[in-house]
């Protein structure tokens, strides 16, 4: 996977990225104004990383409906699932929920029977991925 991700062109040029930018880090204040938290995360860097997850709830986990992506993508202008390096970019999202799951799976056994059902999803290649959020 580092190998792959190594090749990929980007289409943007590196800027601020939040690294879990999907709608549940969406706040509407009073004022209508809408913000973005949960900012432990931030940094500069590839800015498909942010675009790769909304597309991979749809594509890889069916978690968000097509309509709702299509808008997404509409006013961003840009849909990375048809970018080359969708597939990479995933996959090392994939990863990285996995090996976050991880720290809760020694001590919740939910969380250890999800770790296992994700390692063996990421080793066998199976779509749609049959997750659960946590």
């Amino acid at each position: 996977l580092r190998a792959r991700y190594a090749t990929l062109v980007f289409e943007f040029q590196p800027g601020p990225v939040h690294g879990d930018a999907h709608v549940a880090n969406l706040m509407r204040r009073i004022s209508g104004e809408t913000i973005l938290i949960d900012l432990e995360t931030l940094c500069h860097g590839p800015r498909e990383w942010d675009l790769c997850l909304p597309a991979g709830y749809l594509r890889r986990f069916n978690w968000i409906p097509r309509a709702d992506y299509r808008e997404f993508t509409t006013a961003y202008g840009f849909d990375i699932l048809n970018w080359p390096g969708f597939s990479v970019m995933a996959a090392v999202r994939e990863l990285t929920m996995t090996t976050w799951l991880l720290q809760l799976a020694t001590s919740n056994t939910a969380a250890r029977r999800e770790f296992d059902t994700r390692v063996h999803d990421l080793r066998c290649e199976t779509y749609p991925r049959r997750w659960t959020a946590f």
